[in-house]
């Protein structure tokens, strides 16, 4: 799901850094104009980070360094993404929200809002 995701934004002209842990897998992505990485810590100084893998310790780390985290749990496939139709759910702050929502509306047809989310990173209440 992430190279569609990084795909997609790329060809919009946002300007992505990519890594994957098996670059080749990563390598089409330069044709969108996505710049690829070596190493994760490569990616530190952006101010927006996409991650297929968040976990509560991402969460976690991302709260240590006072960095905002919402959690975008998605509901769709790579079809979808090439489409601009992936449903996208998202709970955090809403001050980080607003900041990645352009980005956002270039991934889904929808998407949504919550101040708090549970433990499990849905939201308890959303509004589109």
């Amino acid at each position: 799901m992430g190279k569609p995701l990084a795909e997609r934004l790329g060809r919009a002209g946002v300007d992505v850094a990519a890594w994957n842990r098996t670059r080749s897998k990563a390598e089409p992505l330069a044709a969108a104009g996505v710049t690829l990485v070596d190493e994760p810590a490569q990616l530190a100084g952006r101010d927006v980070v996409f991650t297929m893998k968040a976990s509560v310790r991402v969460r976690e780390a991302a709260a240590a360094r006072g960095v905002s985290f919402l959690a975008a749990p998605v509901s769709g496939n790579g079809k979808s993404v090439r489409a601009g139709l992936l449903s996208v759910v998202v709970s955090g702050p809403q001050d980080a929200f607003l900041a990645v929502e352009h980005l956002l509306a270039m991934l889904g047809a929808t998407s949504a809002t919550s101040a708090t989310a549970s433990s499990s990173g849905w939201p308890r209440s959303a509004t589109t």
